[in-house]
């Protein structure tokens, strides 16, 4: 094999290892582009809920007897409530 042959194969060599290196590369990123759009179009399932520590006993809210009396104030200019129309 002459030293013109040796560089003839090398270039095509390094030709097709180029190629295929541009060919992964773009495979991997559609594969991935396309898998993170089905991901988001068809997104997997809640985990189902666990009963680790059983039902939960029901909780007693006490209830307020002396709850203090508010009273409110309107302070407009004519000490009423504005007539709005209906109209937006």
């Amino acid at each position: 094999m002459t030293l013109t042959q040796t560089a003839f194969y090398t270039r095509r060599i390094i030709k097709y290892a180029v190629f295929f290196l541009v060919f992964l590369i773009a495979v991997r990123v559609t594969w991935s582009a396309s898998s993170s759009i089905y991901k988001r179009l068809f997104p997997p399932p809640p985990p189902s809920p666990t009963v680790d520590f059983g039902r939960l006993p029901t909780l007693s809210v006490p209830q307020k007897q002396d709850l203090p009396q508010f009273s409110y104030a309107l302070e407009t200019t004519t000490g009423e409530l504005p007539t709005l129309s209906t109209v937006a």
